[in-house]
């Protein structure tokens, strides 16, 4: 991959940020425990061993749908260790990513360390300025970039696997495939992987270019 600079960059970082669904936690994890002993102190996350997400991404900007899944394997205290596997027809990729879980590491796409599953083994990999991320992801990215101008926002209800919840759309404008387009993305506060779905659809379009759907979580 390209080194990333300016506009481009900023653009990546904000879909991978839709991409990437625990990588810095979720909106209204608790950063710290209460102080009135272990027994009684908050958790440091709302996630729990064995939470899973799936997701779906079709639309034209792939040859295929991607089906994404992620499962927490393990929680110490406010870090995770989250099981990614992708698929894209016959063509399959699975990583280990460790986050500590805080609202900060997740508007910044903090990675504590990142491994590749290859041939059943875990390389390490550097991933400096997260270009190793979003190598793994690039199948879920569609090939937009910035700048990006607010279009508006609102709450709908909208369905997240099978639940209705109350989520808060936002929609900007945005280059797609080279073509000018309008990116819309669904923030859930009451679902613990926080995105709810998105889609970006071209000027003249009908169909979605891009869509991401919950399709299950446990």
């Amino acid at each position: 991959m390209r080194p990333m600079n300016g506009s481009t960059h900023h653009s990546l970082l904000a879909l991978l940020a839709i991409a990437c669904i625990a990588c810095g936690g979720a909106s209204g994890a608790s950063e710290s425990a209460t102080t009135t002993g272990d027994q009684d102190a908050a958790p440091l996350t709302r996630y729990q061993i064995g939470d899973t997400v799936t997701y779906e991404y079709a639309g034209a900007f792939s040859e295929a749908p991607v089906v994404l899944t992620e499962t927490i394997e393990s929680v110490e205290g406010a870090q995770l260790r989250i099981r990614v596997d992708a698929t894209r027809g016959d063509e399959t990729r699975q990583w280990i990513q460790v986050v500590t879980d805080t609202e900060e590491n997740r508007d910044a796409n903090v990675i504590d360390a990142l491994y590749e599953v290859r041939d059943g083994e875990e390389v390490l990999l550097e991933n400096e300025g997260n270009r190793d991320l979003l190598r793994l992801y690039a199948w879920t990215l569609p090939p937009c970039r910035g700048p990006s101008e607010a279009v508006g926002s609102e709450t709908r209800d909208i369905d997240v696997a099978g639940t209705s919840l109350s989520c808060e759309c936002k929609t900007v404008t945005m280059t797609c495939a080279d073509e000018p387009a309008q990116m819309t993305t669904c923030d859930c506060p009451d679902f613990v992987w926080t995105h709810g779905g998105g889609r970006v659809v071209l000027d003249g379009q009908e169909e979605p270019f891009w869509s991401m759907t919950v399709t299950g979580q446990r």
